[in-house]
């Protein structure tokens, strides 16, 4: 009850950031329900994430991989390197995000974390994108 109370003291502007944490922290990752819900908020992503080291670290599939390289660094140095090891493609992506070496690539969001979800293998989509391809539609 104290809580309610608290709340109700609060700004508007302030009770609505609060609500948006609270439901980011409830909502599982990877539902359905979250699509749902990025669908209808549309978050800017961008705001709030950048890619990191543990990110890249995480990311084993190569065609993943050089796609982002291509999105963050352009064809020609995509396929300038589509033979290099993914952890030569992902230096690179780290590069170009931190601007040593090569032009800065600013608000960088990879396809995983837009909405709705996307992916870089047509062989390998996740499982909830296929899901939120029957529920797109309602949020457009």
């Amino acid at each position: 009850m104290s809580l309610f109370a608290r709340l109700l003291g609060l700004p508007d502007e302030v009770v609505l950031r609060i609500i948006a944490l609270v439901m980011a922290e409830t909502l599982a990752a990877g539902s359905i329900l979250t699509e749902a819900a990025g669908l209808a908020i549309k978050p800017d992503v961008r705001r709030w994430w950048k890619l990191d080291d543990t990110f890249l670290d995480l990311l084993r599939d190569r065609a993943a991989i050089n796609a982002l390289l291509t999105e963050v660094a352009g064809k020609a140095v995509a396929d300038a390197n589509v033979s290099e090891s993914g952890k030569v493609q992902k230096k690179i992506i780290q590069d170009c995000l931190n601007g040593e070496g090569r032009e800065r690539t600013d608000g960088f969001v990879p396809r995983y974390m837009t909405f709705p979800i996307g992916h870089y293998d047509p062989n390998k989509t996740l499982e909830i994108a296929r899901a939120c391809e029957g529920i797109n539609a309602l949020f457009t």
